[in-house]
């Protein structure tokens, strides 16, 4: 198995307040630790060697993979469907 770490960057909604507090949330119940989560609006700024994101045409010292959601691909899963279980599936083996 490959040896990487593992951390989520996201951007929080300016128009909701409490975005920034249920990402982290989010974060802590699916993946046990709030501290591998990342804010901020230009993800550019993160080095890695993959980022995943709903985000179309992004651009970064990583290989964007998009993935997809209801409000731009009606075919795929959200986050809550299963997406956080296959990504630590895909990245942590487990």
């Amino acid at each position: 198995m490959v040896d990487f770490d593992v951390h989520f960057v996201s951007t929080p909604w300016r128009s909701n307040h409490n975005s920034a507090r249920l990402k982290y949330e989010w974060v802590e119940k699916y993946f046990g630790d709030a501290r591998l989560l990342t804010l901020t609006h230009d993800k550019s700024l993160i080095s890695g060697m993959a980022l995943i994101d709903d985000r179309p045409g992004l651009s970064g010292p990583w290989q964007h993979i998009e993935y997809p959601q209801p409000w731009n691909d009606r075919r795929h899963p959200t986050w809550n469907d299963g997406l956080a279980r296959h990504v630590r599936i895909l990245l942590l083996g487990y």
